[in-house]
């Protein structure tokens, strides 16, 4: 083969996979999520959904730990089907309910009796919730 030959062979497979490699990009995708595209996403509160989420960790632990200052075993809470909404439209006030589970004086659970926090969070990440738990 000759040079001149063999440099076009392999000018041509090099585009032919070139072409082959951004076709499968183009039809599959290219399996990952854009990072910036998703933290760039704002909720219906005007929040980054990044820091919607993180402040509904926040509030959602603040909210339990108000819930089993309650409690005669605080730490035999098992909770469940929480929930947190943002009320105000920054996140500065949220609505928690949920479920909780702990045992009595007598060391037996008593089953899952809900309840309902509201929290705030403050701009510098102070958050503060209290919490009502709901008798059956």
């Amino acid at each position: 083969m000759t040079g001149t030959t063999y440099d076009a062979l392999m000018k041509s497979r090099s585009a032919a996979l070139a072409g082959a490699v951004a076709l499968m990009f183009v039809v599959g995708g290219c399996g990952g999520v854009d990072a910036a595209a998703t933290d760039a996403a704002t909720t219906d509160s005007g929040m980054s959904s990044t820091e919607q989420r993180l402040r509904e960790k926040r509030v959602k632990r603040v909210c339990e730990q108000s819930v089993q200052q309650q409690l005669k075993d605080p730490d035999s809470a098992q909770f469940r089907n929480e929930t947190a909404e943002p009320e105000t439209e920054r996140g500065a006030k949220w609505s928690v309910t949920g479920e909780v589970n702990a045992n009595n004086s007598f060391g037996g659970k008593v089953g899952y009796v809900m309840f309902t926090c509201t929290a705030t969070y403050a701009d510098n990440g102070d958050t503060e919730g209290r919490a009502v738990i709901l008798e059956n």
